[in-house]
């Protein structure tokens, strides 16, 4: 369940979610989902494998892969499957029910099978996985602005990095038409971009706010184009 615990310095709440027992729940993915999160990936990034879930809990969260290409010199992953369920939002933000998740990888980024199995190669993945089953865990929800670290206080997600959390924005390196999907009627879900922070651009984002951390993401072009080792854009 998601506990909010006072607000940041710079006024936003702090949300501390805490494990809760529950039944596992099987979730079998909603194809018609699928279809058109799938449309919209090949429409903006290019063909696109899946990296499959097996077997699932709360909602079936599987990655679509559109590899590098002429128009595209990265990997582009998507989640799909995160909007089978809405998130519990407040009434005001009733428009941000549903939500996906996306980042980038360098061209160079290992991506086999084998490589997979080295966190140092796969947290990237993993992140995208757990964020996107997070607000079905906790009955909460997550939107633009909003960070999460990993953990309290926040760790590097592999060796030899200093990435530690994460900050929602709108996708940077794709136009305002692929922000947003319409799946059925009633239904849209927005697609927002994951960027990895360091320990004090999270405490920055607390004491000043988004839109000052913003500010500075853009002003040392930081996009969802993953960088590991990139340095710290507060000075």
């Amino acid at each position: 369940m998601a506990d909010e615990r006072g607000t940041s310095k710079s006024g936003d709440p702090i949300l501390r979610h805490a494990q809760h027992e529950r039944p596992f729940s099987v979730a079998t993915g909603d194809p018609r989902t699928v279809e058109r999160i799938g449309h919209h990936v090949e429409r903006f990034a290019g063909p696109f494998d899946v990296l499959h879930e097996v077997i699932s809990d709360l909602v079936h969260l599987d990655i679509f892969h559109a590899a590098p290409n002429a128009d595209r010199n990265y990997h582009t992953l998507v989640t799909c499957g995160m909007s089978d369920r809405r998130m519990a939002v407040p009434w005001r933000f009733r428009a941000l029910r549903y939500a996906e998740l996306m980042l980038c990888l360098p061209a160079d980024w290992p991506l086999s099978w084998e490589d997979l199995e080295d966190e140092r190669y796969y947290w990237p993945i993993r992140l995208l996985k757990s964020l996107g089953r997070m607000p079905h865990e906790y009955e909460t929800w997550l939107g633009p602005g909003h960070t999460v670290g990993n953990g309290e206080p926040p760790v590097p997600y592999a060796d030899g990095i200093a990435l530690c959390g994460i900050v929602l924005t709108n996708p940077r390196l794709f136009p305002g038409d692929f922000w947003d999907v319409r799946v059925k009627w009633r239904k849209t879900v927005n697609v927002y971009a994951v960027l990895p922070l360091r320990a004090d651009e999270l405490d920055f984002k607390l004491d000043h706010g988004f839109e000052a951390l913003e500010k500075l993401l853009e002003g040392a072009g930081v996009n969802e184009l993953l960088r590991p080792d990139r340095p710290s854009v507060v000075a």
